[in-house]
């Protein structure tokens, strides 16, 4: 399926009409009708997925997310499909309780995944078919979870009064040094948090006047999760002059006390098979990534933060290091968010960029920092990576 015909070529600029007969109205049915047939089928594929990471049920979170798509499949099949205008409004009310139901799914099947290895242990996980099989079950998962959450919430934004430049959730003329600059400051607050206070700062280079189509939204979270990895990562090697001058990061090769910053960097490229491309690199001096660790960062399985950090999260159920998905940050929320914890980060990011058919690549130096780089393009110009 082609992201293109639920999404982008229902050109529905007025979300509320009060022509039934309308062009505009006409594109929403049929989308409701799509979507009437085709969720079912994909909340199906997603308890047969859960029934193969529990099949023995020792998580506890992952059986809440069975259940949760058990129900969206009842709630579903069992509303009437959406050919009228009536249907559609009860239909809109349906997958309004389906988005808000699924709301904290990410976070919880991190949480189970932990669940299963502090149960089986790795070797137990080794013997379920080893750690690259179940990594690439939950890659497919989220794939599965983030059509999920993108096609929903599309449909439920085209019923919101029209916003400029907007279709439903996608922005034809996303700015996206807003977005990113957007993303970086609620990153610089979690990272405060943490670290008393402090935190380096984040430059964003390029990218004046560059907009495209995509879902802002999407690209927020995908930003925030990398700068938020930068961050962490210079503010513990720079700790002591972090400390010391507070948020005085005036960039590489300063004085001795300086905390260098962390450098986002926009630009395009045009690719013969892809054609134009917006490229984001997030470039630090962290220290990079110790060799025996490189495999592993885009792991489920992997996470560089303290134990009692995981802990942390896999026992609150209030937790929400994985937040930034759900919404942007509320910076009056006085509950800690942590800077590092289930080690989904690198992962979903990874995600998102492949389900917009591009790419997320990690230039390592070791001794010296990271580069990552993430390819992203213009939205409509892709399929939707599933069947």
């Amino acid at each position: 399926m082609s992201l293109e015909n639920p999404l982008c070529s229902l050109n529905v600029r007025l979300c509320r009409v009060s022509d039934p007969h309308s062009p505009a109205q006409k594109g929403l049915l049929r989308m409701a009708t799509f979507l009437h047939r085709e969720l079912p089928i994909r909340f199906a594929r997603g308890i047969t997925f859960i029934d193969k990471l529990d099949s023995s049920r020792q998580a506890p979170s992952l059986r809440v997310v069975r259940e949760w798509y058990r129900e969206s499949f009842r709630d579903v099949v069992s509303s009437p499909c959406p050919v009228t205008d009536g249907c559609e409004e009860s239909f809109v009310k349906v997958l309004t309780r389906v988005r808000d139901r699924h709301a904290d799914e990410l976070l919880l099947v991190a949480r189970g995944v932990f669940e299963l290895r502090a149960k089986l242990g790795m070797d137990g996980l080794d013997g379920r078919g080893g750690r690259e099989a179940l990594h690439a079950q939950l890659d497919e998962l989220h794939l599965k979870r983030i059509a999920l959450r993108i096609l929903v919430g599309h449909y439920l934004a085209l019923h919101q009064p029209p916003r400029p430049n907007y279709v439903g959730i996608i922005c034809t003329r996303t700015k996206l040094q807003d977005v990113i600059e957007t993303a970086a400051a609620d990153a610089r607050w979690i990272c405060k948090q943490r670290f008393d206070g402090c935190a380096p700062r984040v430059e964003v280079i390029g990218g004046e006047g560059m907009v495209m189509a995509c879902i802002p939204e999407s690209l927020y979270y995908l930003s925030m999760e990398l700068i938020k990895n930068s961050l962490r990562a210079v503010a513990e090697r720079y700790s002591e002059a972090l400390f010391r001058d507070g948020s005085m990061a005036h960039g590489a090769g300063g004085d001795e006390g300086c905390v260098p910053s962390i450098k986002v960097i926009l630009s395009r490229e045009y690719s013969l098979t892809e054609g134009q491309q917006v490229v984001i690199e997030v470039r630090d001096e962290g220290g990079g990534i110790p060799p025996e660790d490189l495999g592993k960062v885009f792991c489920y399985l992997f996470s560089t933060a303290a134990d009692a950090d995981v802990q942390q999260l896999v026992m609150d159920r209030h937790a929400s290091g994985l937040g930034g998905e759900r919404s942007k940050h509320n910076r009056g929320n006085s509950k800690k968010v942590p800077l590092a914890g289930l080690g989904y980060g690198l992962g979903i990011a990874k995600s998102y960029a492949l389900y917009f058919g591009g790419e997320l690549e990690i230039k390592n130096r070791p001794g010296d920092g990271c580069s990552v780089f993430v390819t992203l393009s213009r939205l409509g110009e892709c399929k939707e990576p599933l069947v």
